[in-house]
C-alpha cells in the first residue's frame, strides 16, 4: 500500500508491504529518492515490537487508519492512498 502525506512544504510517501515487512520512504530526508528503511520505522521508538504485534492483527483498512493518525500527530496530512 502506498500513502502520500504533506507536512508544511514536504511530501512524504510511505510504500508499505505488510506481508514482507518492507517499508520504502520517499521524503526530503531521503533526497526525494525512495529508500528502504526498517519496517519498525512505522512505530514509536521503544514501542516498536508491541505496536507491530498489535497492528499485525488488523486488516489493511484499519492498519492504514493507525498510520494516518500517527502521521497526523507528527504534523502530516494524508494526500492520497
Amino acid at each position: 500500500m502506498k500513502l502520500l502525506f504533506s507536512g508544511g512544504s514536504e511530501l512524504v510517501t510511505l510504500d508499505i508491504n505488510r506481508e514482507h515487512k518492507k517499508l520504502i520512504i520517499t521524503s526530503a530526508q531521503t533526497g526525494g529518492l525512495p529508500k528502504e528503511v526498517p519496517f519498525s520505522f512505522l512505530f514509536d521508538k521503544g514501542k516498536e515490537k508491541q505496536q507491530e504485534e498489535e497492528t499485525d492483527k488488523l486488516p489493511n483498512n484499519q492498519f492504514k487508519i493507525v498510520i494516518i493518525v500517527a502521521m497526523k500527530k507528527a504534523g502530516y496530512t494524508i494526500m492520497g492512498r
